[in-house]
Formats: C-alpha cells, sequence, structure tokens
C-alpha cells in the first residue's frame, strides 16, 4: 500500500532529534561538546526510511527535521556542552 495524500492543513507536523551518548557518572573523562557528531537540515530525514516520500507516512506527515547528536561512551557531559547545542542549532 503507498502513501495516502492528506491536505497539508491535517497533516501532523513531527519533529526528529535527539541526543545518545553512554557516559559514566564514575568515569575520569568528560565529554565535551566536540565529541558530538551532530546532524541537521535535511541529512536528517535522510538518515531514516520511514521519511522518505515513498513510506507509508509521508502523505500524512511533515517531517520537521531539528538536530541529531551522537557521541561515544565517555564520561559525563560537561555543564556547556548541555546548553551548547540548542543555541548553535536552534
Amino acid at each position: 500500500m503507498g502513501p495516502r495524500s492528506v491536505p497539508t492543513s491535517s497533516r501532523l507536523r513531527t519533529g526528529i532529534g535527539g541526543t545518545a551518548i553512554e557516559s559514566g557518572q564514575f568515569c575520569p573523562h568528560r565529554s565535551a561538546y566536540g565529541a558530538f557528531r551532530v546532524t541537521r537540515g535535511p541529512a536528517l530525514p535522510d538518515r531514516y526510511t520511514w521519511t522518505r516520500p515513498d513510506s507509508d507516512p509521508a502523505g500524512s506527515v511533515e517531517w520537521v527535521p531539528l538536530v541529531r547528536a551522537v557521541a561515544v561512551p565517555g564520561g559525563p557531559v560537561e555543564r556547556p556542552g548541555h546548553g551548547a547545542a540548542p543555541g548553535r542549532h536552534g
């Protein structure tokens, strides 16, 4: 079954974004903002099959790319890193 078309006014606007890091509170290493790979803009929905124009929800959802930040495992995220992403990417 292909995507169904829904009038633009009744389409769901759904944001895509997230933050991912495996961090250990007792690890001596601290994770800074620079440790994160950041994806935003058109590259973000391109990462997922369910956002493609031929996907099942395509006709009823407007995907809104926000920001995705991913880091390798490390220690706690430094406080400046927590507030940096929204200001840099918002």
